[in-house]
């Protein structure tokens, strides 16, 4: 597994690399440059620019590769540290004669990665993908020790079916969420394009939610200092948190992407609204008024905290305390604030 390591790293890029490959993915067409003399060799090419001996050919992107590269340019801009270059693959298995899984997309930070296998038709059609998707079984076996080995053991990772103008058949939809694999069709790729588009990278908590529900952040500092008080027999809890903090926990029901066990009734930011908030943070501006959270919790697990010596007040209703919020992403209902959440985030201020 060493030189199929090495040989599977020699096609990740970070930062400017990044950047870089960014230009190139974000456009609708491909280019290249080739020598005057061997023009007539592209004869479907248009010419973008002409230099003194070269000139500068392109032409639009296959269906396949546009979706690709739009699923690429998400993850890129919503701040994942370490992408693919195109053409990666992934060892399937200890035996180096039998070629990798090529790998459409991969994104990865200090806590996840994810796989993306992307296919693509040029107009809406029913397709059976049964095939494609019973390989994985093996695949995310073996390449999940690859890739455990190339990050760290502490990574979680998610695979992703994307699909483009495909629809899945029953059986292959439950055949992926056996298998533990997210279907994602061309409708989950435009919100998120649509919520990048608003809110910047602070769209990757959004995703990293719907992909990692309910699994642990354990390098999460959680331990809060707060006010628990009791109203309308519920205690409910006051405090304030670094923004950072409480987008890598919480989640926010859109109405344009939800599913019928969640259900939705936000709708998607205001892009407007959301610049004059952050212009009025950073012109020295602030809130007093609260997000409204909702914290999920189990009967058998409810919201832990410290009790905090102070005898000298005078409540009998409330009480200051260090709440344990969860560990755990998806785990923070925004019910009331995603507008002041997104745009104390995305300012200089990180109180």
């Amino acid at each position: 597994m060493g030189i199929l390591s090495e040989e599977f790293t020699a096609k990740l890029v970070k930062e400017k690399e990044i950047k870089s490959d960014l230009k190139v993915r974000a456009s609708s067409y491909v280019s290249m440059t080739v020598d005057k003399r061997l023009l007539e060799d592209y004869p479907d090419w248009d010419i973008a620019k002409e230099n003194k001996k070269s000139v500068v050919i392109r032409r639009p992107k296959t269906h396949f590769g546009m979706f690709e590269d739009r699923v690429w340019t998400i993850l890129a801009k919503m701040g994942f540290t370490t992408l693919n270059k195109p053409s990666l693959k992934l060892p399937v298995t200890d035996d180096p004669s039998i070629p990798g899984k090529q790998i459409d997309v991969l994104a990865a930070d200090d806590e996840t990665i994810i796989c993306i296998e992307c296919k693509s038709s040029e107009s809406m059609t029913k397709k059976h993908k049964s095939v494609e998707i019973n390989e994985y079984d093996k695949i995310m076996q073996y390449g999940n020790k690859v890739l455990k080995k190339v990050f760290s053991e502490k990574h979680k990772i998610r695979w992703i079916f994307a699909t483009n103008n495909i629809s899945l058949s029953d059986n292959d939809r439950n055949r992926l969420k056996e298998m533990g694999m997210v279907h994602f069709n061309q409708d989950d790729i435009f919100y998120y394009e649509q919520l990048l588009d608003r809110v910047g990278a602070a769209a990757k908590y959004q995703l990293l939610a719907k992909l990692f529900r309910d699994q642990e952040i354990s390098a999460l500092k959680n331990q809060i200092p707060a006010i628990r008080g009791k109203m309308g027999g519920f205690h409910y809890y006051s405090f304030s948190i670094e923004p950072e903090k409480l987008l890598k926990i919480s989640y926010i029901l859109h109405r344009v992407n939800v599913t019928n066990e969640d259900g939705g009734y936000q709708r998607l930011v205001t892009k407007g609204r959301l610049k004059e908030i952050e212009q009025f943070i950073n012109a020295g501006g602030y809130f007093p008024n609260s997000v409204l959270l909702n914290i999920n919790t189990k009967k058998d697990d409810p919201l832990y905290f410290d009790k905090v010596s102070c005898p000298h007040h005078d409540s009998t209703i409330t009480e200051p305390v260090i709440l344990h919020l969860p560990k755990r992403y998806h785990s923070a209902f925004i019910i009331d604030g995603q507008h002041r959440l997104y745009g104390y985030s995305n300012t200089k201020y990180k109180t």
